[in-house]
C-alpha cells in the first residue's frame, strides 16, 4: 500500500494569495490612515465639517486661485424679445394702464402676471369705475377711524367697502370684461387735450360739490352732530318731490344725517313720491315710517292722543339715532345749507367761535302762491273757482306775520314758534317730559308723544323749553330760551287754496291759540293795518294834546286814518319785496332750487306787481277783524287734515264722530289710559 507522507525538514508557509491579501490589508490601512490626517486637517481649517450634522461637501475639487471656475451643464441663456408692453400713469384713474407700442392695444391687466385679471376684480380701481360711471365718490381718505376706534358702519369709509365687497353686484364685475367696464371712466378734454375722469363735469364744481370737498378736507365728519330729519306727510302736495328732496341736498355729511319720512298709510297719496324719492338718493341714510305698521301705536292704541301729526312722527322719532332733531313739513323747502347754519346756532357755533347754544331754533315761514296753472297738480285740491286764497296766505306769511315774528324773536320776551322747520335736543325734550309725565292727569308717554293731546304741539314743545331749566353745557355755558335763523326760510308752495280753505286755517290758527295764549290773542286785533289806523286817526283828532295840530271831525280822522294805512301797506310792501327777492339763497339758477323758490325776474315788483300785490293786500286786511270775531266767540270746534276736533279750556283736543246727516255726535273718550296703566321707561 503507498504511504502518504511530506517533507519533515521543511517549515509551513502561508498560501501565495494569503500574502497577497496582507498585502492589500496594509496598503488600505495606510490609505486610511492619510485619509483621517487630511479630514483632521481639513476640520481644524473649515468650522462646517465640524459639524457632525453638516451637509457633506462637494466631490469636485475647488479651483485653483487662477483658474476659472467651472461652466453649468446648462446652455447659456438667450436675450428676452421685447413684448412691447409698458406701464403708464393714469392721474384720472390713480393707477397704472398697459399700452403695447406694436399692437397700439392698452389694458388695465399687467400681461406678465398670469393671475392679473382675478386680482383685478377685487382691487380697488374697481370702485374708479363705479365713481367715473356714476355719482360722486364719496371721500375715503385722511383719518380713517377703523384703524384709530370708533368705527362707523354707516360713515363713508365703511360704505365703500360694502359697495364693492361680496353679493350680486361684485359677482357681476368680477365676471364682467374689464376693458368694457373702463371704457367709459374718461375722456379728452377739448379745451386741453388732457385725459380727465368721468367725475369732471359741470356738476362737479357746482357749489355743493366744493362745499362738500372743501368739508371733507378741513373738517372730520365724526365731530359732526348728528341729526335725524323728520318729515311728516300728509297728501300730495304741490312741488312735493322738491321740497322733500331738500332734505336729501343739504350740505351736511350724509354720514351724519338720518331722514325719517313719515306716512299715515300705505294708500295716502303721497305714498308714490315719498318711495320715489327715497329711491332716487340711494346714498343717504333714508326710512319710510307707516303709522299703521307701527307696533307701538298697535299694541297700545289709547295711549296717545289724537292730534294726527304726532301719530305720524311717533315711530320715526323714537328711532332717532343722533341726539339732534329737525321736525321739517313735508310741504315747505329750505336752502341746501339751512341743516349746517340751524346745527351751528343751535350749538352755539353761529360766529365761528364758542358762544352760549340754544335750547330750540327754527326758521321764518313763508308761502308762495304757484302759478294757476300749477293747481290742477295730480294731489293738489282743485275747486274748480278762482282760487285767491294762497295769495291771501302769502301776502298774511310774508307782511302781518313775519314782522311780529321777526319782532317777538329779536326781543325774546316769549317764545313764538311755528313748527315748520324747527330743531331741538331729544335729550332735553324726553327729560323734561319725563318729568312732566309724574305729574297727576299727565299723559304717560314722552317725548313727542307727551303733546298728542294738543293741537299746537309746536307752540307746546317750545314752551316747554323756553320755561324749563337745562343744566349748563359741559363748558359751563348756559342755554338760550329760543333762536330765529336769520337768512333762511321755510318757503311753502301755495296751490289750489281758496278764500274758504284760508279762512278755515286762519280760524283754526286762532281757536288753539286763544287757550295757549289767551293774552296775545286779545290784542291781536290791535296789531292789525285797520283797526290800528282807525285807532291812531281817533286818538290824534280827539285828544287835547294833538287836535289842534291834526285836527279835529270826521273829515280830520279820515285823512289821518288814509295816510296811516298808506304808510302801513308801504312798510308792508317793502318787508314783502324783501322776504320774496331771493337774496339769500345760495344758488339760485342751480337744479336744487325749485321754480317757485327762485327770485322774481324784476327785483323792484317782485312776484307781484303792485297793483297785483295791494288787492290781495286790502282783502286780507279786512277779513282780518271779522276772522278773529268768529275764531274767539264763534265755538271751539276746528277741522285739520280731514277730521274735526274740539279744544277744549285745558288746550287738549277731541276728535269728533260725524254722523250720517252730518251733525256732530258725542266726542270721543279721552285716549288717556286709566290710573293704573304701567307707565313706560322713564315716567
Amino acid at each position: 500500500m503507498p504511504t502518504l507522507h511530506s517533507s519533515p525538514s521543511r517549515p509551513e508557509s502561508e498560501p501565495e494569495d494569503s500574502k497577497a491579501e496582507v498585502t492589500q490589508n496594509n496598503s488600505d490601512q495606510e490609505t486610511v490612515a492619510q485619509e483621517e490626517e487630511i479630514a483632521e486637517g481639513a476640520r481644524k481649517d473649515s468650522p462646517v465639517r465640524s459639524d457632525p450634522e453638516a451637509p457633506p461637501l462637494p466631490d469636485e475639487t475647488p479651483p485653483l486661485p487662477d483658474e476659472a471656475p467651472p461652466l453649468p451643464d446648462e446652455a447659456p441663456p438667450t436675450e428676452k424679445a421685447d413684448d412691447g408692453w409698458q406701464p403708464i400713469w393714469d392721474e384720472a384713474a390713480q393707477a397704472f394702464y398697459f399700452y403695447n407700442r406694436f399692437t397700439q392695444v392698452t389694458q388695465w391687466e399687467n400681461p406678465r402676471v398670469p393671475n392679473a385679471s382675478q386680482e383685478t376684480a377685487t382691487h380697488p380701481i374697481a370702485s374708479n369705475h363705479d365713481r367715473g360711471t356714476g355719482s360722486v365718490a364719496p371721500s375715503t381718505g385722511g383719518y380713517n377711524p377703523a384703524i384709530h376706534g370708533d368705527y362707523d358702519p354707516n360713515a363713508d369709509y365703511a360704505r365703500v367697502h360694502q359697495a364693492t365687497g361680496s353679493g350680486a353686484g361684485g359677482a357681476e364685475l368680477a365676471g364682467a370684461d374689464v376693458a368694457e367696464a373702463y371704457a367709459a371712466t374718461g375722456a379728452f378734454n377739448r379745451f386741453t387735450g388732457r385725459w380727465q375722469g368721468a367725475d369732471f363735469t359741470p356738476d362737479r364744481f357746482s357749489e355743493e360739490a366744493k362745499s362738500k370737498r372743501q368739508m371733507h378736507a378741513f373738517f372730520d365728519p365724526r365731530d359732526v352732530p348728528h341729526v335725524t330729519v323728520i318729515r311728516p306727510c300728509k297728501g300730495n302736495e304741490p312741488y312735493l318731490y322738491e321740497c322733500l328732496a331738500a332734505a336729501f341736498q343739504q350740505d351736511y355729511p350724509d354720514s351724519r344725517l338720518s331722514i325719517h319720512l313719515c306716512i299715515e298709510s300705505k294708500s295716502d297719496p303721497a305714498y308714490e313720491t315719498v318711495t320715489r324719492v327715497v329711491a332716487d338718493h340711494p346714498r343717504h341714510k333714508a326710512r319710510v315710517f307707516v303709522e299703521h305698521d307701527d307696533p307701538f301705536l298697535r299694541e297700545n292704541l289709547d295711549r296717545l292722543g289724537p292730534n294726527p301729526k304726532i301719530r305720524n312722527m311717533s315711530r320715526a322719532y323714537r328711532e332717532a339715532q343722533g341726539d339732534i332733531i329737525w321736525i321739517l313739513d313735508c310741504n315747505v323747502w329750505v336752502n341746501p345749507g339751512a341743516c349746517a347754519r340751524m346745527v351751528d346756532k343751535l350749538c352755539g357755533l353761529a360766529s365761528g367761535r364758542p358762544q352760549r347754544p340754544y335750547k330750540l331754533v327754527h326758521h321764518l315761514p313763508i308761502s308762495v302762491d304757484v302759478d294757476s296753472t300749477l293747481s290742477s297738480l295730480k294731489g293738489a285740491s282743485n275747486t274748480g273757482t278762482k282760487a285767491s286764497g294762497g295769495l291771501l296766505e302769502e301776502l298774511f306769511l310774508s307782511s302781518s306775520h313775519a314782522k311780529m315774528y321777526v319782532a317777538i324773536n329779536t326781543v325774546a320776551v316769549a317764545p313764538c314758534i311755528v313748527g315748520k322747520s324747527s330743531m331741538f335736543r331729544k335729550s332735553q325734550l324726553d327729560r323734561l317730559t319725563e318729568l312732566k309725565c309724574r305729574e297727576p292727569g299727565a299723559p304717560d308717554v314722552s317725548g313727542i308723544d307727551f303733546f298728542s293731546h294738543n293741537i299746537c304741539e309746536d307752540h307746546l314743545i317750545g314752551d316747554l323749553l323756553w320755561k324749563s331749566k337745562i343744566p349748563p353745557t359741559e363748558t359751563g355755558l348756559k342755554f338760550r330760551n329760543h333762536g330765529l335763523v336769520m337768512g333762511d326760510m321755510a318757503v311753502q308752495p301755495m296751490a289750489g287754496m281758496t278764500v274758504s280753505n284760508y279762512i278755515a286755517r286762519r280760524v283754526r290758527w286762532l281757536r288753539v291759540r286763544k287757550f295757549s295764549v289767551p293774552t296775545a290773542t286779545a290784542v291781536e286785533p290791535a296789531t292789525e293795518s285797520l283797526v290800528c289806523s282807525l285807532m291812531g286817526a281817533w286818538g290824534v283828532t280827539t285828544s287835547s294834546y294833538t287836535r289842534h295840530a291834526f285836527g279835529t271831525g270826521w273829515s280830520a280822522m279820515l285823512l289821518w286814518f288814509l295816510l296811516s294805512v298808506v304808510l302801513w301797506a308801504l312798510v308792508d310792501r317793502t318787508v314783502y319785496l324783501l322776504l320774496h327777492s331771493g337774496l339769500t339763497l345760495e344758488d339760485p339758477a342751480s337744479s336744487r332750487t325749485p321754480l317757485f323758490a327762485r327770485p322774481p325776474k324784476h327785483l323792484i315788483w317782485g312776484r307781484r306787481t303792485l297793483l297785483q300785490w295791494a288787492k290781495p293786500w286790502l282783502g286780507r286786511e279786512a277779513l282780518a277783524l271779522p276772522i278773529w270775531t268768529w275764531a274767539i266767540f264763534g265755538g271751539t270746534k276746528v277741522a285739520w287734515r280731514g277730521r274735526r276736533f274740539r279744544v277744549g279750556f285745558d288746550m287738549r283736543t277731541h276728535e269728533i264722530d260725524e254722523t250720517a246727516n252730518g251733525t256732530a255726535s258725542m266726542p270721543k273718550p279721552d285716549r288717556l289710559k286709566a290710573s293704573n296703566s304701567v307707565p313706560p321707561k322713564g315716567c
